[in-house]
């Protein structure tokens, strides 16, 4: 079975708004009612960005991954 692996880069990303929190909820929407297998990773994520993302429960759809740096 193919899987569908989306990766988003958030390396020069500062903050995060609702409406990109809302683009990101749509298409793990879009996938899910889609039935393809699918994989959502959000890469270099800065520790404030990963906290609002973890307070709105994305890390339960995406695996998010912290720039310690």
């Amino acid at each position: 079975e193919n899987v569908r692996v989306i990766q988003f880069d958030f390396l020069q990303v500062e903050e995060v708004d609702s409406v990109g929190l809302s683009v990101l909820v749509a298409l793990h929407n879009s996938l899910s009612s889609s039935g393809e297998a699918f994989s959502l990773t959000i890469i270099n994520v800065s520790k404030e960005c990963a906290g609002i993302l973890r307070l709105i429960h994305l890390d339960t759809f995406y695996t998010i991954s912290v720039n310690e740096t």
